[in-house]
């Protein structure tokens, strides 16, 4: 068989034939040799009869034969070349071949298989309609019928003109079949985008619509929603702008958002510099709301900067909420909570004074016992007297805890204040309960205020006797120097490194259990019923030790006791402590006095005091009396000691009288309750001091000299 380059030229051919001399003329036909000139010539003279045109190029088409003597084995040899993939082109088929099936029967059969292949019937019998053989293998574009014997150049004509028709349905099919797929693939991305633009306007559709829910939420929320340019320029504002402000927002947009808040350069700079760093600022502030009332309003703002993918700031959100009737619901409540502290701290007070006037009481009845011992009746005064003097400056500490004010601070003996308070507490000590006291230092000073320390250990000891009322125990006291370092320090945000005191107070009362522990420092909050003391409350003794630099601590174990441990820290060489003068060197006069008071035994015992200074005293108890007698000779006096609260003529009252008739002369008003008289009105009414009750007498003689001095 020829060969070719191109193995594309070359076409299949099937030949089923019983007679074997029909298979040697198509293999002589089909597989001659291109140098066959004459076959050639007459082949092409065939052509020309039955197809009016020759052959243009015998070469430039090879046959690769397969001839078969039986139907089943030319069926075979078609379904091997269709598993191969390469299909026969032409098929030429006996109609009669003994002893199997016949080439009609073939022919059904390979149709079934390969429905493109062209087939020629070839039959030496003209007993087989051809309308037959075109219903039996459909379709008739695809089957032509001869009849026996033919010319050999026929065989070749058939073979040529039916492949060349077979290779162009099978490139028609192969452009059809790209056609087709790549109408599917332009279909799918058809689809695809489709679904994608699809997706794409649902995607747009929901965003509008969660846009227009989220507009009319901010559009109907009460808090004012403002959104500005990176400068500030107001570029959308909601309706509540004008509930809130007064102002009309068409006429607000475009304008700067500071001219309607934050006018105050300070807070507005301090509002920048968060925002401007991408951080968010809140606030309270007021304005005052455009209206005929002009009301104050009490808002609270929040700001936020809003960026890009880049992270540069484009716009600034603020929030506005009138928080007018929060913040005066607040301040009742707070009032509330005030009245309760009150109630809380007088129940407190009541407790601690009892300790006081037990103390009091105790030691003059003991020094009754001792009148013909001086040593013993001096030890006893001065324990009355120490007692006094605590008593006196608890009542400036209520006074200064209502007026939330510090007290002075100054060098305390930490160990020395410990063992009189717990003096004070032995006085009232049940028989059942026992001090243990371990306190081994004598150096311990620290940086405090002498009477909130004071009322911070009387409160620990008190509470520690209450827990073991019933059942009695063992209240032991230790204080200790400890180092702190930075790492112990660490769970303590309010406490440095360094050197401190650690005052150890334990019971073994009831204890406390863990859900109590986690409150006990609350403010209000007690487990005590309301007819006992709590004094300050453990809340304000563990913001007084927070104000001294110090930590308490509480570890305690139900039905075992408590220890409440309190941190202060070493007074240092900075520190510093107000100058105290020693009653050795209390300053002396020989001025004559006018004292008025209302009650008689103070009266008194202020004018032996004051005389004992040097002063001529004359005392008078009622202000009316005291006013006739200056009138009768204004110079008789150098000055006037005056109590503020008298009835009939209050003490600034008699003094604006006296400065009437004199006016150059100095005035002291003495008062229980400084709040009844502040500095500002007394140096506005002409009054030259203000001397709190009870009176001590190193107190009274440095102010009078202050005053007459001056």
């Amino acid at each position: 068989m020829p060969q070719t380059d191109n193995p594309n030229n070359t076409i299949r051919i099937l030949a089923a034939d019983d007679e074997e001399s029909f298979l040697e003329l198509y293999q002589a036909v089909l597989e001659s040799d291109e140098d066959d000139e004459d076959l050639s010539s007459e082949m092409n003279q065939l052509s020309g009869n039955l197809f009016d045109r020759e052959i243009s190029d015998k070469s430039s088409r090879v046959f690769d034969l397969t001839l078969c003597r039986q139907g089943q084995e030319a069926v075979k040899s078609v379904q091997e070349a269709l598993d191969a993939d390469r299909p026969y082109a032409v098929a030429f088929l006996d109609v009669r071949m003994p002893p199997g099936q016949d080439g009609i029967r073939t022919a059904e059969q390979i149709r079934a298989l390969d429905p493109y292949i062209e087939f020629v019937i070839v039959t030496a019998y003209s007993d087989v309609h051809p309308m037959d053989i075109s219903e039996r293998i459909p379709p008739e574009d695809k089957l032509l019928y001869v009849q026996k014997p033919f010319h050999p150049q026929e065989i070749y004509q058939f073979a040529s003109a039916l492949s060349s028709k077979w290779m162009a349905d099978r490139e028609l099919r192969s452009l059809h079949a790209d056609l087709e797929n790549r109408i599917k693939e332009r279909t799918y991305e058809l689809v695809e985008t489709n679904i994608a633009l699809q997706q794409d306007i649902e995607q747009r559709i929901r965003v509008e619509k969660e846009r227009e829910r989220l507009i009319a939420a901010i559009e109907q929320l009460s808090e004012c929603v403002i959104i500005t340019d990176d400068k500030g320029i107001i570029q959308y504002l909601n309706p509540a702008f004008e509930k809130i402000t007064g102002h009309r927002c068409k006429d607000s947009l475009g304008k700067p958002a500071r001219t309607y808040f934050l006018q105050d350069d300070t807070l507005y700079n301090k509002m920048c510099d968060f925002i401007q760093h991408g951080l968010v600022w809140s606030g309270n502030i007021q304005i005052s709301r455009y209206s005929a009332k002009r009301s104050l309003v009490d808002i609270n703002v929040t700001v936020a900067p809003i960026v890009d993918l880049s992270h540069n700031i484009i716009n600034f959100i603020a929030v506005l909420r009138d928080v007018t009737k929060e913040i005066k619901l607040e301040k009742r409540v707070q009032a509330i909570r005030k009245m309760e502290a009150v109630g809380t701290l007088a129940d407190g007070v009541a407790h601690d004074f009892n300790n006081i006037l037990a103390a009091i009481i105790s030691y003059t009845e003991i020094a009754n016992f001792n009148l013909n011992e001086p040593v013993k009746i001096k030890e006893n005064i001065n324990g009355i007297m120490q007692a006094s003097y605590r008593a006196k400056d608890l009542i400036k500490q209520i006074l200064a805890f209502s007026r939330q004010e510090k007290g002075g601070f100054q060098s305390v003996q930490y160990d020395t204040i410990i063992k009189e308070v717990l003096k004070l507490v032995e006085v009232t000590l049940p028989s059942n309960i026992t001090i243990h006291n371990q306190i081994k230092i004598d150096d311990g000073i620290v940086y405090a205020d002498p009477t909130q320390l004071h009322q911070v250990l009387m409160n620990l000891f008190t509470n520690a006797v209450h827990a073991m009322r019933e059942t009695g125990g063992l209240l032991e006291i230790s204080l200790a120097k400890v180092k702190m370092s930075a790492d112990a320090v660490v769970m303590y945000p309010d406490m440095c490194a360094g050197v401190y005191f650690r005052l150890s107070v334990k019971d073994t009362g009831y204890g406390i259990t863990p859900e109590v522990q986690e409150r006990i420092f609350e403010p209000y909050f007690t487990t005590k019923s309301k007819d006992e003391g709590t004094g300050l409350g453990l809340a304000v003794v563990s913001g007084i030790i927070k104000s001294h630099g110090g930590v308490i601590t509480v570890n305690s174990e139900k039905g075992k006791g408590t220890q409440f441990d309190v941190f202060l820290p070493e007074m240092t060489k900075t520190q510093t402590e107000s100058p105290s003068v020693t009653e050795n060197f209390l300053p002396k006069g020989h001025e004559h006095i006018l004292f008025v008071d209302d009650e008689i035994i103070i009266a008194k015992n202020s004018a032996k005091i004051l005389e004992h200074l040097g002063y001529q005293v004359t005392i008078r108890t009622s202000s009316i009396e005291a006013l006739e007698l200056f009138k009768a000779d204004p110079q008789r006096f150098d000055l006037v000691i005056s109590d503020l609260d008298m009835p009939n003529k209050s003490g600034t009252v008699l003094a604006v009288d006296l400065m009437l008739i004199r006016p150059d002369i100095p005035v002291i008003i003495c008062s229980g309750f400084s709040r009844r008289l502040s500095d500002e009105r007394a140096e506005m009414l002409g009054i030259r001091e203000i001397a709190l009750k009870p009176l001590v007498m190193s107190d009274l003689a440095n102010m009078i000299r202050r005053v007459l001095d001056n």
